[in-house]
């Protein structure tokens, strides 16, 4: 059959291959998510950077676009959703290989030719049902009994978790009903349908909510468990189910930490940029619009940026809620302003050039990475240093 080539993506075998290749068939090529049913990588990494763009544009794996990567490395099965794949059973590969090899040394004999066929890993990113760590011919179901046990107790193991998440959990209003259902069906034998459950919750209710889901599965596990008798034959099986869960919450945190640093990167180099600028004849009043717009997405919700060396310095960009304070700060004050003396949380950092003094940052903020702090100290500090004709007044 032909192959539209407008449905094919070039590119490498890192994790940010698979990112642009998203951004190849939405954008580059105007595809719309309806007419993409599946999209197959190259390999994990390319298939993980697939899964990052899409869950960036809010599109559901494998709910809208399933996706399959080819390798099966050790971190697909953390993937959220865990990544269906290939497994080239590399080990078995190399371990075959030199059997063979020691053999035709010790007996002189040609070396016989062996095939080490692939195996398909079929996990949640595809749609299809999650091959799980433990045996899964033993996933037959519970007892009738411990399931009539865990079926009465329903009611208060979803009062119970609701208890936990304290409305800190912004998914839908059933989401401790959908969840506790789903586990209750692991115990009945349909596999996979609470890690699905559980990834939806964290990713629905924001990055923040990852250690409230963890709370929330402890005590899922601590009330189901103690339903069921201690030799239950699914005890071992939910074990796993749960420590699937805890994986995909981890592997959930990890990608919103990068994409976290990923916006900050973003956001420092407009930063650098602006600064850059003043090399070229930019003045401190375009620098201070960059910074009204920049400054805020790393959580500083005032600052005041003054310039001098002095007691009285001069105030060369401000947050845009407090355009009436007055253009003078002093050293003294540390270069706050009238409206962040009540301010609890302040950080001030010193902006020198080449070890001379040109100015203050009086920064507001809730919680900041250290190496921003330490980033913008350089910037700043480059930027009030250098002279340009064009500055004739302060600006706010």
């Amino acid at each position: 059959m032909p192959v539209d080539q407008r449905y094919l993506a070039p590119g490498g075998l890192a994790r940010e291959n698979g990112i642009d290749a998203v951004v190849t068939l939405f954008e580059d090529r105007h595809l719309d998510e309806d007419e993409i049913d599946a999209i197959v990588c190259v390999n994990d990494d390319t298939a993980l950077g697939v899964l990052e763009e899409l869950r960036r544009r809010g599109i559901l794996v494998p709910e809208q676009i399933a996706v399959v990567g080819f390798d099966d490395a050790p971190h697909a099965h953390t993937a959220t959703p865990p990544l269906t794949t290939v497994s080239q059973r590399v080990y078995e590969q190399a371990e075959t290989a030199m059997n063979r090899l020691l053999d035709g040394i010790a007996s002189g004999s040609q070396l016989s030719r062996d095939e080490v066929l692939p195996d398909f890993v079929a996990r949640q990113s595809c749609g299809c049902e999650p091959k799980m760590s433990n045996d899964s011919s033993s996933w037959r179901g519970g007892s009738s009994a411990s399931a009539q046990t865990l079926l009465e107790e329903k009611a208060a193991i979803v009062d119970s978790i609701i208890h936990v998440a304290r409305g800190r959990l912004s998914a839908e209003a059933n989401w401790a009903q959908a969840l506790v259902s789903s586990l209750l069906d692991e115990y009945s034998g349909k596999r996979g349908s609470f890690v699905a459950n559980l990834t939806h919750l964290g990713r629905t209710s924001g990055e923040t909510a990852i250690d409230v889901c963890h709370e929330v599965l402890t005590r899922l596990r601590l009330r189901v468990l103690k339903c069921l008798p201690p030799f239950d034959p699914m005890m071992t099986t939910l074990e796993d189910v749960f420590q699937e869960g805890r994986l995909a919450l981890a592997n959930r945190s990890l990608f919103s930490e990068r994409a976290r640093h990923a916006a900050q990167a973003h956001h420092m180099r407009a930063v650098a940029r602006a600064c850059l600028d003043r090399a070229h004849g930019a003045d401190l009043s375009e620098l201070a619009v960059a910074l009204d717009e920049q400054l805020p997405m790393f959580g500083f919700d005032k600052f005041v940026i003054s310039q001098g060396s002095g007691n009285k310095l001069t105030v060369v960009a401000r947050s845009s809620s407090r355009a009436e304070s007055k253009d003078i700060v002093t050293t003294a004050n540390l270069g706050r302003d009238v409206s962040m003396m009540s301010t609890p949380n302040v950080v001030i950092l010193p902006l020198s050039s080449q070890d001379v003094q040109v100015g203050l940052a009086a920064l507001s903020y809730g919680s900041v990475d250290p190496f921003v702090l330490e980033q913008l100290r350089d910037l700043l500090g480059m930027a009030l240093a250098m002279p340009n004709a064009r500055d004739t007044s302060p600006t706010s």
